[in-house]
């Protein structure tokens, strides 16, 4: 199949990893990243472990990434990488408390690999040459 979106019925439910689309008040939840030498950023998420399904993997990893519960989980919505790569993206409301990382993440913080969760306003977000996947990015509401 060619990247991009695609319906469910497309897919053969083979997920690597979930990634949450946060809005709140014309802002986007969104984690900076450093990695190997490269500052970015990225949406919230990450992998699907074995046994879970992705609603529940969407739920652990934003506890632990940003110590929030999801208050609403929106519709499973799959992507497909350029490289083959399947991930699968969730529109969420989380509870209204501010986002910090799980005290885990916090330990595995250093100056060369870190990242850090940050509400970016829609606008401003949708110009970063470096958030990621760049057809995730096009979607956000707003001009």
């Amino acid at each position: 199949p060619r990247p991009g979106w695609h319906s469910p019925a497309s897919m053969n439910n083979k997920f690597l990893s979930c990634r949450a689309i946060i809005i709140k008040e014309n802002k986007v939840l969104l984690m900076h990243r450093k990695k190997m030498g490269k500052e970015y950023w990225i949406f919230p998420g990450g992998h699907i472990e074995k046994g879970e399904t992705p609603e529940e993997a969407m739920e652990r990893e934003i506890w632990e990434e940003l110590s929030l519960k999801i208050t609403n989980l929106g519709e499973l919505q799959p992507f497909i990488h350029i490289d083959g790569v399947q991930e699968c993206f969730f529109e969420c409301e989380v509870e209204d408390k501010e986002p910090k990382l799980h005290s885990s993440g916090n330990e595995k913080n250093t100056s060369d690999d870190w990242y850090n969760p940050e509400w970016i306003d829609i606008a401003m977000a949708k110009n970063f040459a470096n958030l990621y996947p760049e057809p995730i990015k096009l979607k956000l509401p707003g001009s």
